[in-house]
């Protein structure tokens, strides 16, 4: 019934993002003049960095953690990262095709990240080796419905798996191929 303050910095810009699944740790965001992610460690009051911004605007997105808080994955300007609290660093995960990170999880014991591209796909990446494996194929999309009109050439942005004969009138605008 007692309530422990935790004091995981004494900049009052600090705010806190997530909690591990087992309290012993604490993601925050500092949002000073260049904004940080940290892991605050309950136990011993530790506070590690994890990120620090290259510009004022570019904020760290928080993604997810492992159970235990020692993996964190987030994004910052479309690019995902793997921090590892215990040793305080943080690498990069190479995205697939060189495409933006939108959003993504990681698993419980920090061993798979899950993550989703600007162009709609889903992908698994084994953090220990590096491993992608394409769980959903990138979405066809429109890149500027503007110039959309009657009779006009539109691209289509995506990976489609067949031949054309495959899709043919599978592509509708409208109920109309």
């Amino acid at each position: 019934g007692q309530v422990t303050p935790l004091a995981y910095h004494s900049n009052p810009l600090q705010a806190p993002l997530a909690f591990s699944d087992d309290a012993s740790t604490v993601i925050t965001i500092g949002l000073g003049t260049t904004p940080q992610l940290n892991s605050f460690q309950v136990a011993t009051g530790k506070l590690t960095l994890l990120y620090t911004a290259q510009t004022p605007t570019q904020l760290p997105i928080f993604l997810g953690m492992s159970n235990d808080g020692r993996y964190v994955l987030f994004q910052a300007a479309g690019q995902a990262y793997l921090g590892d609290a215990v040793a305080g660093q943080s690498q990069p995960i190479a995205p697939p095709d060189g495409e933006q990170i939108s959003d993504g999880t990681l698993t419980g014991g920090g061993d798979y990240a899950f993550l989703v591209t600007a162009l709609g796909r889903i992908v698994s990446i084994t953090l220990a080796d590096g491993t992608l494996t394409p769980l959903v194929p990138a979405t066809p999309s429109v890149s500027n419905l503007t110039n959309l009109s009657p009779g006009s050439l539109v691209r289509l942005t995506g990976s489609l798996s067949g031949t054309a004969s495959d899709w043919a009138d599978k592509i509708l605008v409208n109920g109309t191929p």
